[in-house]
């Protein structure tokens, strides 16, 4: 019997230490029911801000690298800026060489007037006079010492 008394003592601890543990859950049930949540979302909103803001500064920089490229793209050409320059040095060169051609041609064509003039008023003063005539002949028919 003794050892029914012991058992008996023990199952009544083990009620009272779990009749304790219950009245401690009661307890802290009725303090939770009682603890309201508050929703905090200061933090979040902080740390949007803040990617916000640096997001701002990121389109601003971008911004200003499109405007600078922008730039760079309407200066841009086709064709280089030496070739351009090239090119008109050479239709100069060109233009100038044509026209002196042409002024070469205009200045023989006068050259070439003026001998035919010449010609033929040398032609009528050798007819009007004929002593010139004949001191002329004489002067080209005379032999001149060819050179060995």
């Amino acid at each position: 019997m003794a050892k029914l008394e012991e058992i008996a003592e023990l199952l009544t601890e083990e009620i009272q230490g779990f009749n304790a543990a219950i009245e401690k859950l009661e307890k802290l049930s009725k303090q939770l029911s009682n603890v309201q949540v508050k929703a905090d979302s200061s933090q979040i909103q902080f740390v949007l801000k803040e990617h916000l803001r640096k997001m701002e500064q990121y389109d601003l920089y971008n911004k200003g690298e499109l405007k600078g490229i922008h730039a760079i793209i309407t200066k841009a050409r086709v064709i280089p800026k030496w070739m351009i320059v090239l090119f008109y040095t050479i239709t100069a060169l060109l233009l100038l060489s044509v026209g002196y051609s042409f002024y070469q041609r205009h200045q023989n064509q006068k050259t070439q007037d003026e001998m035919k003039s010449l010609k033929i008023h040398f032609n009528r003063f050798l007819k009007e006079v004929p002593e010139a005539d004949a001191h002329y002949k004489a002067w080209i028919n005379k032999k001149e010492p060819k050179a060995k």
